[in-house]
């Protein structure tokens, strides 16, 4: 198991005092015999956790609570994952909870990979990102701060250095090379926690964590195998099946009831117009969260419900909802619970056969049905 760090976003229930309730959290974390302080956000002590703020995290108005960043120190190996564990554990004991404005950043250690070798991941990652995503909370996918990288930012070409990735992804993609060239270290970003499970889930994290260990070793093995050439040529083939090729397919609507009929009759009313979603919480008479989990039914359900999220100065998250037919369907092949839901055994034996398919020049997508 490779070395790591992670971030966690949550929120904790709490009464007025934003920093009691972080100097609490991290005193249990002490109680249950690991280091923790209370800290501004970016701290650099990275030898215990680090109980930051975060603006932009935003407890849900139907719940409120304190915002906060739980920076892990540098985990190794098998002892850091049970510490991961046992943090994971304490935080959903004290009530905190994740939604659509949290997310999991994991820094892996790759100082090991050659430059090759990063490409080589990178192209994998790009490649097989329509498959991650299954396995993802929806909120997760095309994040602001976790972009999808583009070609035009992951140059096909063996020459390519790592320290062009950075230049050309930036910080807010689902892999986040700025601290690659001095702590040897890449962040993924696209991880997060289901919001409808209102708790921090220790298990996730730790499904997600060594997802990303075992992608990692298995690139390296590719590579070290003399494979980067054909991994390189499949990316670009698979470049170009994405644009060539139309949605995967569509679900058929099913009837709908309770919350997600209420948002339908309200989107329907305004074809077209985009909706906040407090907007359109107020006009369905639904709290924050409701509407958001409403949304993501209808979406599962069939219906074509657009999104548009995007973060003000402070951070903070706004987010409009609308629908530009009422006969549109929606072209999502992938339910709320297949989502929604960690699946990770399912694609770690996956990812193997997956680059065997694209070693023949086969571009394989695996779509999920209802």
């Amino acid at each position: 198991m490779r070395n790591f760090g992670i971030e966690i976003e949550c929120i904790r229930p709490h009464g007025l005092d934003y920093q009691a309730t972080r100097q609490s959290v991290a005193n249990r974390i002490c109680t249950a015999g690991y280091q923790a302080v209370v800290a501004q956000y970016h701290g650099s002590n990275y030898a215990v956790w680090q109980i930051e703020t975060d603006g932009s995290v935003r407890a849900s108005s139907d719940r409120r609570g304190c915002e906060m960043e739980c920076v892990s120190p540098i985990l190794r190996g098998e002892d850091g994952v049970q510490e991961l564990l046992a943090v994971g554990n304490l935080l959903s004991a004290l009530g905190c909870y994740t939604n659509i404005s949290t997310g999991l950043h994991v820094h892996m250690d790759v100082a090991d990979l050659s430059s090759q070798e990063v490409l080589a991941l990178t192209l994998r990652y790009r490649g097989l990102q329509r498959q991650i995503n299954t396995v993802l909370p929806s909120y997760r996918v095309g994040n602001r701060y976790a972009r999808p990288l583009s070609s035009d930012q992951v140059a096909f070409a063996p020459t390519t250095q790592a320290s062009q990735l950075q230049r050309r992804a930036g910080r807010f993609c689902s892999m986040n090379f700025a601290h690659l060239r001095t702590r040897r270290t890449i962040e993924f970003r696209q991880g997060g926690l289901d919001p409808q499970a209102r708790t921090v889930s220790a298990t996730d994290m730790v499904a997600w964590v060594q997802f990303l260990n075992d992608f990692i070793n298995e690139t390296v093995r590719l590579v070290r195998a003399g494979e980067f050439h054909r991994i390189e040529s499949a990316a670009t083939v698979a470049d170009a099946a994405a644009v060539a090729t139309a949605p995967a397919g569509t679900v058929a609507r099913r009837p709908l009831r309770g919350n997600a009929a209420r948002i339908y009759a309200v989107l329907a009313a305004q074809v077209g117009q985009r909706l906040q979603i407090e907007e359109l919480g107020q006009q369905a008479g639904l709290q924050y969260q409701q509407t958001y989990d409403a949304v993501i039914r209808l979406r599962a359900a069939g219906y074509a419900v657009r999104i548009h999220n995007v973060h003000d100065r402070r951070g903070s998250p706004r987010i409009w909802f609308w629908i530009d037919s009422l006969d549109a369907v929606q072209a999502s092949t992938v339910t709320t619970s297949q989502r929604t839901r960690y699946n990770l055994g399912q694609l770690k034996d996956g990812v193997r056969a997956e680059v065997q398919a694209w070693l023949d020049n086969k571009v394989a997508t695996r779509t999920a049905t209802n």
